[in-house]
């Protein structure tokens, strides 16, 4: 009985009447632009809010994206001097991972990619990268 009543409520009190719908135009926080909840990452330290590269990306999608930034910056800063390139590498090396290549293969995918000016990546320094791509990125 309860459950009908709240159905009933729910779904306007079981009138055609239409004074309790939105009113026609636009909705607030959709058309206008307005950032609404699952809008992209909120604003932080980083200013207006961190992206994860792609559009539309999910709260989620940006919170991994920030967590390999941020363990790649540990390692070293070089390796987030270009963030997209980063973020590309990063899934480049969760192909190599979901692929069953060898340890020492995901780690030379490493080295190739993540190559950035002068920077030259030792096999242990591959390692953490895939290890943060594994952990953060790879689905």
């Amino acid at each position: 009985m309860v459950a009908g009543a709240l159905a009933w409520a729910l779904w306007g009190g079981g009138g055609n009447r239409s004074d309790n719908a939105y009113p026609p135009g636009r909705v607030p926080g959709i058309a206008s632009g307005a950032a609404g909840a699952g809008s992209a990452a909120p604003a932080g330290p980083g200013g207006a809010g961190r992206t994860s590269g792609r559009p539309g990306a999910t709260p989620a999608a940006v919170q991994a994206a920030d967590g390999f930034i941020d363990e790649l910056d540990a390692i070293d800063p070089v390796l987030v001097a270009d963030r997209s390139r980063a973020l590309a590498n990063g899934r480049a090396t969760c192909a190599d991972i979901a692929a069953h290549r060898t340890p020492d293969e995901v780690a030379r995918g490493v080295m190739q990619r993540f190559r950035v000016g002068s920077l030259a990546l030792d096999k242990a320094k591959a390692t953490l990268i895939a290890d943060a791509a594994r952990n953060h990125l790879c689905p």
